[in-house]
């Protein structure tokens, strides 16, 4: 099984090359899938595939609130045409009720996931031109992934699952269920067992149960370090939520070692006595679990992935 981290422009580079070689199947779910270069490179990789592949793009509902201008609807419709034209079956995922409307970040689909034949992403990466610089998508070349995230790609599930690849990696779904959480609740399970040294990356601070695990741990002389945008560029709720968490963090007398980069930080990473490593969706909050969110994170032990993972994390320190 081989396995890479790919950074935001590279994983997009790659994703069109091994869509334009696809043979089998190309599906692709992420919450943003807007028009720009970022989308224009993918579709260079579809118009290269043959008629006889089975094209998907599961997009989330929040994507059709990205309107911004007459002239960006235009393109977003025109987008949409576009895949159409391609053979791509696109369905847009969570689409809320009336009253939802009004606080639409309740109930999304934050999963980011491509399978393309017996290759595999799994990772934070949106497809459109905005993505933040910090952030990446893991590459897994397994046939056995592959056909378990082709069976879930799209599925609404009506709970929580994990998926055992291999003895070094696990992947685990949550379906979504508000205030619960199959992936923190592994994550906190597995902080718990940390013996010298916890490293995380995300977008927002931790909170709730994880942060006390994190708090506990460095009281007794476990060295916890994080790195977290010094500012949240993803608009008024995200930021207020960051902001919250920060402003939590005081009160609880946060005293571990906290970098707050000056560029926008979008992965999602924690990395355990540099033996274990996981990455995904998941921001790793118990908020984002409050609020029913869909997420998808891996979980692994492999030598060369965490090494990878650490090599990218300490990259931004």
């Amino acid at each position: 099984m081989r396995i890479k981290v790919l950074s935001t422009k590279k994983y997009v580079g790659d994703l069109s090359k091994e869509i334009a070689q696809g043979k089998k199947r190309i599906f692709i779910q992420v919450m943003l899938f807007e028009p720009g270069k970022t989308v224009d490179k993918i579709l260079l990789g579809f118009e290269k595939t043959d008629k006889k592949v089975k094209k998907k793009v599961f997009i989330d509902w929040l994507s059709l609130l990205f309107k911004n201008s007459k002239e960006y609807q235009e393109r977003k419709e025109k987008l949409y045409v576009q895949l159409a034209a391609l053979g791509i079956r696109v369905e847009f995922k969570n689409k809320p009720f009336i009253l939802e409307k009004l606080f639409p970040y309740r109930k999304r689909n934050h999963i980011k996931v491509s399978v393309i034949d017996n290759v595999s992403y799994i990772g934070g990466v949106n497809l459109w031109d905005k993505e933040p610089e910090i952030d990446f998508m893991v590459k897994i070349e397994s046939k056995k992934l592959s056909e378990f995230l082709a069976r879930a790609i799209g599925k609404d599930f009506q709970k929580d699952i994990e998926f055992k690849v291999d003895n070094a990696l696990s992947v685990v779904i949550d379906a979504g269920r508000m205030g619960k959480s199959l992936i923190l609740q592994k994550v906190i399970g597995e902080a718990k067992k940390a013996k010298k040294e916890i490293l995380f990356m995300n977008q927002f601070p931790p909170d709730g149960k994880l942060l006390s695990v994190y708090n506990n741990f460095y009281k007794n002389g476990g060295r916890v370090e994080g790195i977290i945008p010094g500012k949240n560029d993803f608009g008024f709720p995200l930021s207020t939520i960051s902001l919250f968490n920060q402003l939590y963090l005081k009160l609880r007398r946060t005293s571990f070692e906290i970098h707050n980069s000056k560029k926008m930080v979008h992965a999602k990473l924690i990395i355990i006595d540099r033996k274990m490593a996981i990455f995904g969706s998941h921001n790793f909050t118990s908020k984002g679990v409050w609020m029913g969110t869909n997420e998808i994170t891996g979980f692994t032990t492999d030598k060369k992935l965490v090494k990878e993972l650490f090599f990218f994390y300490n990259k931004y320190r």
